[in-house]
C-alpha cells in the first residue's frame, strides 16, 4: 500500500466514522472499506457505502488506533456524452466533528462518460 494519509485521532474520544460523498454532482458512488493491521495484513471488511448510505462506522479509538483503511469505490456512469465532471469527498469524523476531509488522489476527481471510474483512498488512524 502506498500513499497512506495519516490522520490523528483522540484516543479518549468517541467512535470514528468515514463518509464518502459526491456533493454537487449528479453521479452515484458505491464501494467497500477494508481494514488492515499496522503491518498491512488484512483484518476485516469495515463496511459498504453507497450514495444514499455514505457513512461507514469504523469503531472506537482503542479498536482502530494504528489501523490502515483502504477505500475501494467507483463513480457510476450515467452514459454522459460528452463526459461530465465529478469529485468524490472523503470525510473522517470523531465526536460528530470533522477531523479530516480530502479528495482521493487516485481518481477522486475528473470526468466521467460511459464507463464507471474506480477510485482508491488509503488512510491510517493514529492516536
Amino acid at each position: 500500500m502506498s500513499n497512506i494519509t495519516i490522520i490523528p485521532i483522540n484516543a479518549n474520544g468517541e467512535p470514528i466514522s468515514v463518509t464518502l460523498a459526491i456533493p454537487n454532482f449528479p453521479q452515484s458512488i458505491g464501494g467497500v472499506v477494508w481494514r488492515f493491521n499496522a503491518d498491512k495484513t488484512f483484518d476485516v471488511k469495515a463496511g459498504l457505502f453507497t450514495t444514499t448510505a455514505g457513512e461507514v462506522p469504523l469503531g472506537a479509538p482503542s479498536v482502530v488506533d494504528d489501523k490502515i483503511f483502504l477505500v475501494e469505490g467507483a463513480v457510476i456512469h450515467h452514459n454522459d456524452n460528452p463526459p461530465t465532471p465529478y469529485q468524490v469527498v472523503v470525510t473522517i469524523t470523531q465526536n460528530g466533528k470533522i477531523i479530516h476531509t480530502e479528495v482521493p488522489s487516485e481518481n477522486g476527481s475528473g470526468k466521467i462518460g460511459t464507463d464507471n471510474v474506480p477510485f482508491l483512498y488509503r488512510f491510517q488512524l493514529v492516536s
